[in-house]
């Protein structure tokens, strides 16, 4: 995905994003708001969770989560599909 100058937080990368994602469902928090409590300890979580630049806010992740969600919805369907079909 492209990440230009114009979008909040862009120098974000989205490997960053997903780092974040990842991280708050590991704790059983899957609500993008989440991401607040992560402000506390922000050198922690960055290195915890192998963060380059820094934790994104609520709203770039919810953004940039969407965006990801609407690139791949297509190969996801068909994985879907694919994983159903194999077990049946």
């Amino acid at each position: 995905m492209d990440i230009t100058p114009n979008r909040s937080q862009h120098q974000i990368k989205n490997s960053d994003i997903l780092l974040s994602y990842i991280g708050m469902l590991c704790m059983g928090k899957p609500q993008f708001q989440a991401v607040r409590e992560m402000d506390d300890d922000r050198d922690f979580y960055k290195s915890a969770l192998g963060i380059a630049y820094n934790i994104p806010s609520e709203e770039t992740l919810c953004q940039r989560m969407d965006d990801i969600g609407d690139t791949l919805r297509q190969q996801i369907l068909q994985e879907n599909i694919r994983m159903l079909t194999a077990n049946q």
